[in-house]
Protein backbone atom coordinates (compact mmCIF):
# COMPACT_ATOMS: atom_id res chain seq x y z
CA UNK A 1 0.00 0.00 0.00
CA UNK A 2 3.00 2.34 -0.63
CA UNK A 3 3.08 5.36 -2.63
CA UNK A 4 6.17 5.41 -5.24
CA UNK A 5 7.65 8.00 -7.12
CA UNK A 6 9.67 6.86 -10.06
CA UNK A 7 11.75 9.40 -12.24
CA UNK A 8 9.51 12.47 -11.58
CA UNK A 9 10.58 15.68 -13.72
CA UNK A 10 7.67 18.38 -13.41
CA UNK A 11 8.54 22.42 -14.51
CA UNK A 12 5.72 24.44 -14.58
CA UNK A 13 7.57 26.57 -17.57
CA UNK A 14 9.65 24.83 -19.96
CA UNK A 15 13.50 25.07 -19.36
CA UNK A 16 12.38 25.39 -15.61
CA UNK A 17 12.33 22.08 -13.99
CA UNK A 18 10.65 22.38 -10.44
CA UNK A 19 11.11 18.47 -9.94
CA UNK A 20 14.37 16.90 -11.93
CA UNK A 21 13.66 13.07 -11.72
CA UNK A 22 12.76 12.01 -8.36
CA UNK A 23 12.14 8.83 -7.27
CA UNK A 24 10.73 8.32 -3.46
CA UNK A 25 9.10 5.12 -1.44
CA UNK A 26 6.49 6.41 0.89
CA UNK A 27 5.51 3.45 2.83
CA UNK A 28 2.45 2.37 4.47
CA UNK A 29 2.65 2.02 8.43
CA UNK A 30 5.08 4.79 8.69
CA UNK A 31 5.02 8.58 9.09
CA UNK A 32 7.43 10.08 6.02
CA UNK A 33 8.50 13.63 6.78
CA UNK A 34 8.93 15.88 3.49
CA UNK A 35 11.62 18.47 4.60
CA UNK A 36 13.34 21.47 2.47
CA UNK A 37 14.13 25.03 1.80
CA UNK A 38 11.32 27.27 0.02
CA UNK A 39 11.42 26.25 -3.90
CA UNK A 40 12.91 23.20 -2.94
CA UNK A 41 9.73 21.77 -4.65
CA UNK A 42 8.07 19.78 -1.83
CA UNK A 43 4.59 21.49 -2.63
CA UNK A 44 4.68 20.78 -6.20
CA UNK A 45 5.89 17.01 -4.88
CA UNK A 46 2.27 17.18 -3.05
CA UNK A 47 0.46 18.20 -5.86
CA UNK A 48 1.79 15.43 -7.96
CA UNK A 49 1.40 12.76 -5.58
CA UNK A 50 -2.43 13.80 -5.47
CA UNK A 51 -2.48 13.94 -9.08
CA UNK A 52 -3.31 17.57 -9.20
CA UNK A 53 -0.56 17.82 -11.14
CA UNK A 54 0.68 15.79 -14.14
CA UNK A 55 4.21 15.25 -14.77
CA UNK A 56 5.90 15.34 -17.76
CA UNK A 57 8.19 12.72 -17.01
CA UNK A 58 8.19 9.58 -14.55
CA UNK A 59 5.16 8.65 -12.91
CA UNK A 60 3.40 8.51 -9.54
CA UNK A 61 2.41 4.83 -8.82
CA UNK A 62 0.01 3.51 -5.78
CA UNK A 63 -0.38 -0.33 -5.35
CA UNK A 64 1.18 -0.60 -8.30
CA UNK A 65 -1.60 1.74 -10.37
CA UNK A 66 -0.01 5.03 -12.52
CA UNK A 67 -2.39 7.88 -10.74
CA UNK A 68 -2.44 8.83 -14.23
CA UNK A 69 -4.72 6.17 -15.60
CA UNK A 70 -6.98 6.71 -12.57
CA UNK A 71 -10.08 9.63 -12.38
CA UNK A 72 -10.00 12.35 -10.00
CA UNK A 73 -12.71 9.98 -7.98
CA UNK A 74 -10.79 7.55 -7.90
CA UNK A 75 -7.75 9.34 -6.54
CA UNK A 76 -9.74 10.69 -4.21
CA UNK A 77 -10.75 7.36 -3.10
CA UNK A 78 -7.14 6.57 -1.88
CA UNK A 79 -5.69 9.26 -1.40
CA UNK A 80 -6.63 12.46 1.05
CA UNK A 81 -4.95 16.10 1.28
CA UNK A 82 -4.81 18.33 3.89
CA UNK A 83 -3.78 21.61 1.77
CA UNK A 84 -1.45 24.42 3.49
CA UNK A 85 -4.53 26.71 3.21
CA UNK A 86 -8.03 26.92 3.03
CA UNK A 87 -10.23 29.79 1.89
CA UNK A 88 -11.83 31.39 4.96
CA UNK A 89 -15.12 32.64 3.64
CA UNK A 90 -16.66 29.14 2.91
CA UNK A 91 -20.54 29.44 3.71
CA UNK A 92 -20.77 26.40 4.96
CA UNK A 93 -20.71 24.75 8.54
CA UNK A 94 -17.81 22.60 9.96
CA UNK A 95 -19.88 19.70 9.68
CA UNK A 96 -20.77 20.71 5.60
CA UNK A 97 -17.10 20.60 5.29
CA UNK A 98 -16.26 17.10 6.78
CA UNK A 99 -19.03 15.94 4.66
CA UNK A 100 -17.54 17.27 1.51
CA UNK A 101 -14.57 14.49 1.67
CA UNK A 102 -17.38 11.76 1.40
CA UNK A 103 -18.15 12.79 -2.23
CA UNK A 104 -15.51 9.89 -3.72
CA UNK A 105 -18.21 7.44 -1.89
CA UNK A 106 -21.44 8.57 -2.57
CA UNK A 107 -24.09 7.25 -4.95
CA UNK A 108 -24.74 8.21 -8.36
CA UNK A 109 -26.97 10.96 -7.16
CA UNK A 110 -24.84 12.38 -4.33
CA UNK A 111 -27.49 11.21 -1.79
CA UNK A 112 -25.51 11.36 2.13
CA UNK A 113 -26.02 7.92 3.68
CA UNK A 114 -26.15 7.02 7.86
CA UNK A 115 -22.21 5.99 7.24
CA UNK A 116 -21.49 9.39 6.00
CA UNK A 117 -22.96 10.67 8.63
CA UNK A 118 -21.16 8.33 11.11
CA UNK A 119 -17.68 9.08 9.29
CA UNK A 120 -17.81 13.06 9.92
CA UNK A 121 -19.26 12.67 13.77
CA UNK A 122 -16.07 10.19 13.59
CA UNK A 123 -13.56 12.12 12.41
CA UNK A 124 -14.94 15.99 13.84
CA UNK A 125 -14.19 13.68 17.17
CA UNK A 126 -11.01 12.83 16.49
CA UNK A 127 -9.45 15.60 16.11
CA UNK A 128 -11.50 17.10 19.22
CA UNK A 129 -13.74 19.30 16.98
CA UNK A 130 -17.04 17.61 17.73
CA UNK A 131 -18.26 20.93 19.43
CA UNK A 132 -17.52 23.17 15.92
CA UNK A 133 -19.75 21.46 14.01
CA UNK A 134 -22.68 23.58 13.86
CA UNK A 135 -20.52 26.70 13.41
CA UNK A 136 -19.90 28.54 10.52
CA UNK A 137 -16.70 27.71 8.82
CA UNK A 138 -15.89 31.42 8.33
CA UNK A 139 -16.74 32.13 12.16
CA UNK A 140 -13.29 29.94 12.88
CA UNK A 141 -10.36 30.33 14.18
CA UNK A 142 -7.33 29.20 12.14
CA UNK A 143 -6.48 26.54 14.17
CA UNK A 144 -10.20 25.32 14.56
CA UNK A 145 -10.15 25.65 10.54
CA UNK A 146 -7.16 23.75 10.39
CA UNK A 147 -8.86 20.75 12.86
CA UNK A 148 -11.84 20.95 10.47
CA UNK A 149 -9.87 20.26 7.55
CA UNK A 150 -8.21 17.56 8.59
CA UNK A 151 -11.30 16.07 10.17
CA UNK A 152 -12.43 16.42 6.29
CA UNK A 153 -9.54 14.57 5.24
CA UNK A 154 -9.85 11.61 7.55
CA UNK A 155 -14.17 11.19 6.44
CA UNK A 156 -12.52 10.59 3.06
CA UNK A 157 -11.01 7.05 4.59
CA UNK A 158 -8.06 6.19 2.48
CA UNK A 159 -5.32 4.71 3.10
CA UNK A 160 -2.96 7.30 1.85
CA UNK A 161 -2.99 10.49 3.54
CA UNK A 162 -1.12 13.72 2.23
CA UNK A 163 -0.43 16.76 5.32
CA UNK A 164 0.63 20.18 3.67
CA UNK A 165 2.38 21.73 6.85
CA UNK A 166 -0.74 20.38 8.78
CA UNK A 167 0.04 22.56 12.18
CA UNK A 168 1.11 25.58 11.29
CA UNK A 169 -2.20 27.71 12.35
CA UNK A 170 -1.95 25.67 15.86
CA UNK A 171 -0.38 26.55 18.90
CA UNK A 172 1.63 23.22 20.40
CA UNK A 173 -0.77 21.54 22.51
CA UNK A 174 -2.84 21.13 19.06
CA UNK A 175 0.19 20.80 17.12
CA UNK A 176 1.17 17.93 19.22
CA UNK A 177 -2.51 16.45 18.75
CA UNK A 178 -1.74 16.43 15.19
CA UNK A 179 1.27 14.84 15.13
CA UNK A 180 -0.07 12.17 17.28
CA UNK A 181 -2.80 11.81 15.25
CA UNK A 182 -0.41 11.02 12.21
CA UNK A 183 1.43 8.30 14.41
CA UNK A 184 -1.92 6.86 15.16
CA UNK A 185 -2.89 6.70 11.44
CA UNK A 186 0.63 5.27 10.19
CA UNK A 187 -0.42 2.43 13.32
CA UNK A 188 -3.38 1.55 11.76
CA UNK A 189 -1.48 0.76 8.50
CA UNK A 190 -1.83 4.11 6.58
CA UNK A 191 0.52 5.97 4.27
CA UNK A 192 1.21 8.97 5.81
CA UNK A 193 3.13 12.15 4.12
CA UNK A 194 4.11 15.49 6.48
CA UNK A 195 5.11 18.42 4.77
CA UNK A 196 7.48 20.30 6.87
CA UNK A 197 9.02 23.43 8.08
CA UNK A 198 9.47 22.51 11.41
CA UNK A 199 12.82 20.68 12.07
CA UNK A 200 12.48 20.36 15.59
CA UNK A 201 9.57 18.83 16.66
CA UNK A 202 8.13 17.48 13.53
CA UNK A 203 10.96 15.05 13.06
CA UNK A 204 10.59 13.75 16.18
CA UNK A 205 7.38 11.97 15.18
CA UNK A 206 8.35 10.80 11.73
CA UNK A 207 10.02 7.58 10.63
CA UNK A 208 11.48 8.58 7.51
CA UNK A 209 12.56 12.45 6.83
CA UNK A 210 12.91 12.87 3.31
CA UNK A 211 15.57 16.57 2.54
CA UNK A 212 14.84 17.97 -0.64
CA UNK A 213 17.20 20.27 -2.53
CA UNK A 214 16.30 21.64 -6.24
CA UNK A 215 13.82 19.26 -6.93
CA UNK A 216 15.86 16.62 -5.70
CA UNK A 217 16.17 14.13 -2.78
CA UNK A 218 19.28 15.13 -1.00
CA UNK A 219 18.76 12.90 1.82
CA UNK A 220 16.61 10.56 2.93
CA UNK A 221 16.41 8.10 5.90
CA UNK A 222 15.90 8.43 10.20
CA UNK A 223 15.81 11.83 10.99
CA UNK A 224 19.15 11.89 13.41
CA UNK A 225 20.94 10.42 10.10
CA UNK A 226 19.52 12.88 7.92
CA UNK A 227 20.09 16.22 9.92
CA UNK A 228 23.38 16.38 10.19
CA UNK A 229 24.85 19.54 10.14
CA UNK A 230 26.18 19.29 7.00
CA UNK A 231 22.86 18.17 5.09
CA UNK A 232 21.19 21.16 6.74
CA UNK A 233 24.04 23.33 5.83
CA UNK A 234 23.94 21.89 2.03
CA UNK A 235 20.47 22.50 1.98
CA UNK A 236 19.72 25.63 3.86
CA UNK A 237 22.84 27.51 3.38
CA UNK A 238 23.17 28.17 6.82
CA UNK A 239 25.00 26.60 10.15
CA UNK A 240 22.30 24.68 12.12
CA UNK A 241 22.95 21.95 14.85
CA UNK A 242 20.61 19.86 15.58
CA UNK A 243 20.39 17.73 18.72
CA UNK A 244 17.98 15.41 20.18
CA UNK A 245 17.41 12.58 22.35
CA UNK A 246 16.54 9.18 20.66
CA UNK A 247 13.13 9.27 19.10
CA UNK A 248 11.67 7.09 21.28
CA UNK A 249 12.82 9.06 24.31
CA UNK A 250 12.04 12.15 22.40
CA UNK A 251 8.51 11.51 21.80
CA UNK A 252 7.70 9.98 24.87
CA UNK A 253 8.91 13.23 27.10
CA UNK A 254 6.22 14.77 24.73
CA UNK A 255 3.69 11.99 25.89
CA UNK A 256 3.68 10.21 22.83
CA UNK A 257 4.37 6.49 23.71
CA UNK A 258 5.12 4.90 20.10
Amino acid sequence: MSLRVEKLSFAYYAGHPVLCELSLEIRAGEVTGLFGPNGSGKSTLLRCLNGALRPQAGAVLHEGQNLAALSPREIAGRIAVVPQETPANTPFLAREMVMMGRFARWNFWGQETPEDHAAVQASLARVGALDLADRHFDELSGGERQRVIIARALAQETKVLLLDEPASHLDIAHQLEVFRLARALAREGRTVLLVCHDLVLAPMFTDTAVLLKAGQVFADGPPVRVFQPENLDACYGCDLRLVWPTARSACLALGDAD
